[in-house]
């Protein structure tokens, strides 16, 4: 498929679809349509001509054939669905348009569970990619997976991973500390919690911003749940409707 097409299925301008492909102008179409262009593209495998492009730029005939684009699978390794987890469902959005903009492609998206099923992980393992983006903490399954599937890996998270591989993570302690302080200074005394405990840095950080601030730390107060809409609905519930 060329932007051409692109632009006729998105009922667009080729200009628009260029820009937004191409990350020149992020205010060239709406979201909605932006979201509407990288559908097409995910559906047509569309792929750019780089070396129309190279020479579009000015470069020279043998130095504008450039390598063909390469992969990378994307798991989401806590969620059930693909789509469940606003949260990563977001990161996965960027690493795919950042990177269409270096030739690569996003090749395969799963979860923990397809891995779980060995008929899907087998079809996984043989049309592998250059490689691997793991979206949330792992178990060793799924380690054990991606280390006999896939040189490159890198892991994106909340929680640091005491791995050899390339990690991108929020600083949990930093921003569970910013909002216990932010509620501390609106006023409030009774902070609760609702997430996982489990090794997870922000419940730990969570007690630790409590204590410096000479709060009390009730566990009736907290809920060990899942990250998810379920386990923060769950967890609110459960405590019983009292005021926190």
């Amino acid at each position: 498929m060329t932007l051409k097409e692109i632009a006729q299925k998105a009922n667009v301008s080729i200009s628009t679809v260029s820009r937004v492909i191409n990350q020149k102008n992020t205010k060239a179409a709406s979201p909605e349509v932006q979201e509407r262009i990288w559908e097409i593209v995910r559906e047509s495998g569309y792929t750019p001509n780089t070396s129309a492009r190279a020479l579009k730029m000015g470069a020279k005939a043998p130095t504008a054939i450039m390598a063909l684009p390469k992969t990378i699978s994307c798991i989401y390794a806590r969620g059930e669905a693909a789509v469940s987890d606003l949260f990563f469902s977001h990161i996965a959005k960027a690493i795919e348009q950042e990177a269409f903009k270096s030739n690569f492609f996003i090749k395969h998206s799963f979860t923990a569970l397809d891995i779980a099923n060995t008929e899907v992980a087998a079809r996984i393992a043989n049309s592998p990619a250059d490689g691997a983006v793991i979206l949330g903490r792992y178990d060793k399954q799924i380690l054990k997976f991606f280390t006999e599937h896939y040189k490159h890996i890198v892991y994106a998270g909340l929680n640091p991973m005491g791995t050899k591989y390339d990690q991108v993570v929020c600083d949990g302690r930093e921003i569970t500390f910013s909002a216990i302080s932010y509620l501390h200074e609106l006023g409030h005394t009774k902070i609760g919690y609702i997430g996982e405990q489990n090794n997870e840095i922000r419940y730990t950080a969570f007690k630790e911003a409590l204590k410096s601030l000479n709060l009390p730390f009730l566990q009736k107060n907290t809920a060990n749940v899942k990250l998810s809409h379920e386990g923060g609905l769950s967890g609110r519930l459960s405590f019983n409707g009292s005021k926190i």
